[in-house]
């Protein structure tokens, strides 16, 4: 069963929270006296792990680029209700099995075998340090799984089967493997929340244009990609007169190569699926498929209304930000109908200032689709795993404490968290926040993403930037890597029996 969000829960459970400050610096007699205390009425229903330092590794782009970490809170993050709910989360744990928590982070831009991973590695070879838990970026714990660096979740007891709900259901359901699950996703990982890419819309353009309210078509079910397509054309205008729609221009969509993910994986595509043996098999190449892609790439290629920022990323000199935040600015500027960007993006667009803006789920493919969808963005998201390497000890009082943090993420940071993306709505209308229930009620994952058998994601893009290119011919080119590799990993798991 899919997790389930429900922003109108979250919204009532903040109604009920008093607000959390940061309590004052104690002397050291006083911290002495608090420690004794908290000793002799230690609550016997908990493990009292004495002391413990319960170290956590984490893989990051950059500690401070979204304002908070996953697991600490230091001077160099502001203070904000995500980080004051994060201090009072680990207070919570810490105290309950007198533990002390330390995050370390590796700060990483490469998410697929970096230099993260590599320190990881030789951590684990040397058995120099002692992490309990491990915070990698999707791709990096996708191969540390299969390399035989991490326990099977699924085998732990302290963690109930994953039933929790603050695991996402949809990740342990869909890239389990024969009954195995190496990493998981759930409340504790930020990054798989704020790199969620999802549909802004521009209000003042929906009525200077006189467009179809794109509520009511959610609604209705006729919010389909061929009708967003053909309002993209209809406001697109070339004002520098330079015969190119560039982000100086009214455009319809801005986005970036990798829309063709989101909506592929929307469209019903899925790169590989799981068989009726519980395997992996591919399923990126079939006839609906090449429909599918065929249907996205009219709109990606079409440069009179789309405009990607992938263009821009050889010329980032010419630009006092990058392309992502260029189409950005230019959507807040009245710019462009529509932007396709992670939901971190709502930190620039609050500023919006001559509009107002709505948030939308992706689009149906045709009327004919049922459900909306939305996929995990494995390039930014991380996971949550346990490293082999310390031993089984060590690897129970992980298991207990991964499992305390997650219950307590759910109590304390969630609410937090979605508190400051709702806020950060200039209306905060309530259409937009039922538009985000829909796509937090629909996200999922895909195994070809998560494993990257023969880089198929990276195939689809080179779809949208080289129009001489074709879908069936890109196939043919990797299918026979995609296939070794997805039978090397079948293989490693079993191996690890």
């Amino acid at each position: 069963m899919k997790k389930v969000f429900s922003f109108i829960l979250m919204l009532a459970l903040l109604l009920t929270t008093t607000a959390c400050v940061k309590t004052p610096e104690t002397s050291e007699q006083e911290s002495s006296s608090q420690d004794l205390s908290k000793a002799e009425s230690f609550d016997e229903s908990y493990t009292n792990y004495n002391g413990l330092e319960f170290k956590i590794l984490t893989f990051t782009n950059d500690r401070t680029a979204d304002g908070f970490s996953h697991f600490g809170y230091g001077d160099e993050l502001e203070e904000n209700v995500v980080n004051i709910a994060i201090d009072k989360r680990n207070a919570a744990v810490e105290e309950n099995y007198n533990i002390k928590i330390v995050e370390e982070a590796i700060n990483d831009p490469d998410r697929i075998r970096g230099q993260a991973y590599t320190d990881f590695i030789n951590i684990a070879q040397s058995q120099t340090d002692d992490y309990y838990m491990i915070c990698p970026s999707m791709y990096s714990a996708a191969s540390l799984a299969q390399e035989g660096y991490l326990v099977d979740l699924l085998s732990l007891d302290k963690l109930n089967n994953l039933e929790a709900n603050w695991w996402d259901q949809y990740f342990v359901d869909e890239i389990s493997i024969d009954d195995k699950l190496y990493f998981v996703t759930g409340d504790m990982c930020m990054y798989s929340r704020t790199s969620l890419f999802i549909t802004f819309f521009n209000k003042a353009l929906i009525d200077k244009y006189d467009l179809d309210n794109p509520y009511d078509m959610v609604d209705n079910k006729t919010w389909t990609i061929d009708k967003m397509y053909s309002m993209a054309k209809i406001i697109s205008q070339d004002l520098d007169s330079n015969s190119l729609i560039d982000y100086h221009d009214i455009y319809g969509i801005g986005g970036q190569v990798d829309t063709i993910w989101f909506w592929f994986y929307a469209f019903g595509g899925r790169l590989a699926s799981k068989g009726s043996n519980g395997q992996p098999i591919l399923t990126i190449y079939n006839e609906k498929n090449q429909e599918v892609v065929s249907t996205i790439l009219k709109v990606l290629q079409d440069h009179t209304c789309y405009v990607n920022a992938n263009n821009y990323w050889d010329r980032t000199s010419e630009f006092i930000t990058t392309p992502t935040e260029l189409l950005r600015n230019a959507f807040v500027d009245g710019n462009s109908l529509f932007l396709i960007t992670d939901i971190q993006g709502i930190n620039t667009i609050q500023d919006m200032k001559e509009a107002d803006f709505g948030i939308l789920p992706y689009p149906l493919f045709d009327e004919n689709q049922t459900d909306y969808a939305h996929i995990m963005n494995c390039w930014g998201a991380n996971a949550l795993a346990i490293p082999q390497y310390i031993g089984t000890e060590k690897i129970v009082i992980a298991s207990e404490i991964m499992e305390a943090l997650g219950e307590e993420t759910m109590n304390t940071v969630t609410p937090a968290f979605y508190e400051i993306m709702l806020q950060k709505q200039k209306t905060r209308d309530p259409e937009s926040i039922k538009m985000l229930d829909i796509i937090f009620n629909t996200i999922g994952c895909d195994l070809g993403h998560v494993y990257n058998w023969g880089s198929m994601p990276y195939m689809l893009n080179d779809l949208v930037m080289n129009q001489t290119l074709n879908f069936t011919s890109q196939w043919d080119s990797i299918k026979d890597k995609a296939q070794t590799e997805l039978d090397a990993t079948i293989a490693s798991f079993e191996a690890l029996e």
